[in-house]
């Protein structure tokens, strides 16, 4: 299959939060029925996978898999996979997503009004 993009049950394009499960629909071409079919986050260097889940069939077009609550916010570039038999991932073909969770060394600069 070829993923082009992961969209939750929230609308949300590319992420979603770590305090909510969140069903995710990957959007691609290619998919096909399978009751071993998985899907998975993984960090871009492939060392650490976040998380991995049962992958549902819709049609040819998307199939959803759920992210459970608390996982863990990742740093991007993250990516979700998808395997038609639960062993071999589309790395080539990962969607961009990432888990993400409160603000932090967030720093807003508000332009000065001040005249000289």
């Amino acid at each position: 299959a070829k993923l082009s993009r992961a969209v939750t049950s929230n609308g949300d394009t590319g992420f979603s939060s770590t305090y909510q499960a969140s069903t995710v629909t990957i959007v691609g071409i290619g998919f096909t029925q399978s009751a071993h079919a998985r899907c998975r986050l993984r960090e871009a260097s492939g060392r650490l996978t976040v998380f991995a889940a049962s992958a549902r069939f819709v049609n040819s077009t998307a199939v959803t898999c759920v992210q459970p609550v608390g996982t863990q916010p990742t740093a991007p570039p993250t990516y979700i996979e998808y395997a038609h038999d639960g062993q071999i991932f589309s790395t080539a073909q990962a969607a961009s997503y990432a888990v993400v969770g409160d603000p932090a060394r967030a720093e807003v600069k508000v332009p000065s009004t001040k005249r000289l």
